[in-house]
């Protein structure tokens, strides 16, 4: 049992739907990271490193956290970037924050 910092896509009108979608994601997805990491907590680690926080998924891809006009962002490896727009989604296996765009494997 693994506790995971979840970065998801957000599908139109799907809030209902979202846990659910959530549980049948593979947990070596290039969106998955270790550790139950909140909002608050990713904030801490983005100013602690100098303005970024750089992250390895589970299938050893690295996302990266910054904050950009007083929101979150997520960058990919492919330098996309998605704002954190539903975040601290509490599930029994960890965290899940949503975001508005794909982030893609290197």
């Amino acid at each position: 049992h693994l506790d995971h910092l979840v970065v998801q896509v957000e599908p139109a009108g799907a809030d209902a739907r979202l846990a659910e979608q959530i549980e049948e994601l593979p947990s070596s997805a290039p969106h998955v990271v270790s550790g139950s990491v909140t909002s608050a907590d990713l904030v801490k680690k983005i100013k602690a490193n100098g303005g970024s926080y750089n992250m390895v998924t589970l299938s050893g891809d690295t996302l990266t956290a910054a904050v950009r006009g007083g929101k979150v962002y997520i960058f990919d490896e492919s330098g996309g970037a998605a704002e954190v727009t539903v975040a601290d989604v509490m599930q029994s296996n960890g965290v899940i924050h949503v975001v508005n765009d794909v982030l893609l494997p290197k």
